[in-house]
């Protein structure tokens, strides 16, 4: 370990904090408006105070408590047990598709060259992705796996406009997780900035 880039930066501390908040209200704001395209009553604030206790969770080992405890409390607020746990595979959707398909842009910038004679294939796997926005999907493939997880056929009232708006609040939380933890990194220890995009 090279001890002497080892330091203590407390702007990069304190922007690595305010970008984990900023990740928290977007993360909150997308499983309230997931919920209210399902019809359901329910309000921001309800969402932020379920999604701030479920993410203590966050740290049990197992990766799944955070989900779990979401709906758990959800369920506590006497809303649909159905609805909740349609709503955990959506939002569990999108932060796979918007995960991939940035991952497919990263790989286009250049920042992965051994993979660059992989380009058709980071095509059709784009466009493979790109359909799994489709409304129709998302209704068919989340009432196909919410049988796994004994959960009745639900109509969700999810539109392009709606699908548009996740995806870019996703999008936008993944940007941001990556400069809070780049930023997290550069508080102890000094890297270049042109290494953010690998982080």
């Amino acid at each position: 370990i090279p001890w002497e880039n080892i330091k203590f930066n407390y702007f990069f501390l304190i922007s690595s904090i305010v970008l984990i908040f900023v990740n928290f209200l977007l993360g909150s704001w997308a499983w309230f408006f997931i919920i209210k395209c399902m019809n359901v009553d329910f309000s921001f604030k309800r969402s932020l105070r379920i999604v701030a206790k479920s993410r203590l969770a966050k740290y049990i080992p197992g990766g799944i408590w955070q989900t779990v405890g979401r709906i758990y409390l959800m369920e506590k607020e006497n809303i649909s047990k159905a609805k909740v746990r349609a709503g955990a595979l959506i939002e569990t959707q999108f932060l796979l598709l918007t995960a991939l398909i940035f991952l497919i842009f990263t790989f286009w910038l250049g920042f992965f060259p051994a993979l660059s004679g992989k380009k058709v294939s980071a095509i059709i796997l784009l466009a493979i992705l790109i359909v799994g926005f489709n409304p129709k999907v998302i209704n068919h493939l989340i009432n196909f796996v919410g049988r796994f997880f004994h959960i009745p056929n639900l109509r969700i009232d999810l539109h392009w406009r709606d699908i548009s708006i996740l995806s870019s609040v996703y999008f936008a939380a993944w940007v941001i997780q990556g400069f809070a933890f780049f930023f997290l990194l550069g508080s102890i220890y000094s890297i270049p900035f042109s290494l953010c995009p690998m982080v």
